[in-house]
């Protein structure tokens, strides 16, 4: 199902591309897409002798060791996927921005994000 909802998230993503004017939702949707694909890769997680099935069960265990589930996210890519973990937290910090600080995002900056999902999406 993951996979699914990354898919379908690209798919908004490379439609928004396509129209133009919506940089910010651009960014939006690879990052969200980015994220479905990590996760279908990394679960389910075993560690020691727990299997973790998603990011909520394994936050519920771990919330103390984390910023939040996206900072959990972000530290689980940087433990299982580390090739791909820099372009992941770069899509995080700047959908971030563009969500909550300043929609005005521009062109070269919503590129990149497609450029970081395809990256991501290769490595899952």
């Amino acid at each position: 199902m993951r996979r699914d909802h990354a898919e379908h998230n690209e798919a908004l993503c490379d439609h928004l591309i396509s129209v133009g004017n919506y940089n910010d939702w651009v960014i939006t949707t690879a990052f969200y897409s980015a994220m479905h694909f990590i996760q279908s890769k990394i679960f389910p997680l075993k560690i020691g002798q727990v299997e973790f099935f998603n990011l909520n069960h394994y936050y519920s265990f771990n919330r103390s060791k984390h910023r939040g589930r996206h900072g959990a996210m972000i530290d689980l890519t940087w433990q299982n996927l580390p090739a791909i973990a820099g372009e992941y937290e770069w899509l995080h910090d700047v959908c971030r921005n563009a969500r909550y600080k300043d929609y005005q995002v521009e062109e070269p900056q919503a590129t990149q994000a497609r450029k970081f999902l395809s990256a991501i999406k290769n490595c899952c």
